[in-house]
């Protein structure tokens, strides 16, 4: 079973963390835009599960996962006045994403 999480800030890295712990996967693919960002919550994933299968992916790597989880998006800020303005925002970032992804029919 493989797993990607696309999006590995706070929800994300979190997300990463459970999944590892509760052992769901052999494989967990992780992607995020900021790729420093990326490849340190790797390190740290693998600090704290030292046998996990960890890797930093790109979307082509990664269409043949199992599950997908996407945590990508920004946050809402005190100036947006409702969920619908944080919709518009992250819209965006939904439709850049999967442009690129091209899961398996069984994912």
């Amino acid at each position: 079973m493989r797993i990607c999480v696309i999006g590995i800030g706070k929800v994300g890295s979190t997300t990463a963390y459970t999944i590892l712990e509760r052992k769901l996967c052999d494989e967990l693919l992780i992607i995020d835009i900021l790729k420093d960002l990326c490849q340190g919550i790797r390190l740290d994933l693998i600090s704290a599960f030292p046998f996990a299968k960890v890797k930093v992916a790109e979307y082509e790597n990664a269409n043949d996962a199992d599950i997908f989880v996407i945590a990508a998006g920004f946050a809402r800020t005190p100036e947006m006045h409702s969920r619908e303005d944080l919709l518009e925002r992250n819209k965006k970032v939904f439709f850049d994403i999967f442009s690129k992804l091209k899961p398996k029919k069984d994912a």
